[in-house]
């Protein structure tokens, strides 16, 4: 009973310790000035008047990257500073699958990014060669991420021309599928680019 009462007055000891530390490095730190924090900083520099942020441009097409899901924050925070570069971008997942169909995407990164170079790997071979036509700015490939063959091929292809900056992984949302594609294309990113799975 001894050995287990001071047990626990030491374990007491040690929290009471830890959160006064914690307390006593933070400060002045609050609910408050956390709050103000979060809200008073815009990630990236978007900072031109007039010029839509992902989040309106996203909502414009309606893609269910801004709708179901909340990904224009990390969008805006990694993406606005390189909006105007010269990128090289690929999305895994045209969009056929969806309710809405294919193409929410396309139109949302042609208006999004001032420069660039998209191509798309979509599974479902019929609608992507339907809706090829209709991405003239765009390099759609038919195959499956999780085909390691395919992903060889797409690499070696797609890559001639250099790397890409960004990869998006809007796929099949698998474990296999997305080890997979991170596994085979992660050599295709540039040195300081992004791989993002969503």
């Amino acid at each position: 009973m001894t050995a287990n009462r001071t047990l626990y007055l030491t374990f007491v000891a040690s929290a009471t310790l830890f959160l006064y530390a914690v307390f006593h490095q933070w400060g002045s730190v609050t609910a408050e000035t956390i709050q103000e924090k979060l809200t008073s900083h815009r990630f990236g520099d978007e900072a031109v008047a007039g010029r839509p942020d992902f989040e309106q441009i996203a909502r414009q097409y309606g893609t269910d990257k801004v709708t179901t899901h909340k990904y224009q924050f990390m969008y805006d925070k990694y993406l606005s500073g390189i909006r105007d570069d010269q990128l090289k971008v690929l999305e895994i997942g045209l969009g056929c699958n969806m309710d809405y169909g294919p193409g929410a995407s396309y139109y949302t990164w042609l208006e999004y990014f001032t420069h660039v170079n998209l191509y798309f790997i979509e599974y479902d071979g019929q609608c992507a060669e339907k809706y090829q036509d209709k991405t003239a700015n765009a390099q759609v490939f038919i195959g499956d991420q999780a085909d390691t063959l395919f992903l060889s091929k797409f690499s070696a292809k797609a890559t001639t021309d250099g790397l890409f900056d960004i990869i998006i992984d809007d796929g099949g949302h698998t474990m296999d599928q997305q080890i997979t594609s991170l596994e085979f294309l992660w050599k295709t990113v540039k040195p300081g680019g992004l791989k993002e799975l969503i």
